[in-house]
């Protein structure tokens, strides 16, 4: 577990400059959690790409959360995105909804009507 956390830390600090902040009170580390998500996104869209992302939302009703390990504008395999343009036509149906891809090989949809993985 802490070989993991090491690697993500180390691949978190290739796009960020982590800053330590010490919080006293409960609103304060909320502020924090927000303030990362904010700067996340500013980063994204500066440079294209940004490493542990928070993000929250309901799926039927139910609030989750959750940290996407990497996000960019590029697709990091370029046989998988040549192989999902050729399947677009059959992907229509999903659109509306958010799809995950994660670097273990599954795949999560979220919509309306509630969360797979495949």
């Amino acid at each position: 577990m802490k070989q993991g956390s090491a690697v993500h830390k180390a691949l978190e600090d290739e796009v960020h400059i982590t800053v330590p902040i010490e919080t006293t009170k409960k609103e304060d580390s909320w502020g924090l959690r927000i303030w990362n998500i904010c700067q996340g996104l500013k980063t994204l869209r500066q440079t294209g790409r940004t490493r542990e992302l928070e993000i929250w939302g309901t799926v039927g009703g139910e609030l989750v959360n959750g940290i996407i390990d990497e996000l960019s504008y590029e697709c990091p395999d370029p046989k998988y995105e040549e192989a999902q343009k050729a399947k677009a036509v059959r992907l229509r149906w999903l659109s509306g909804c958010i799809i995950v891809l994660s670097t273990y090989g599954r795949c999560t949809m979220a919509s309306g009507m509630g969360m797979m993985t495949w």
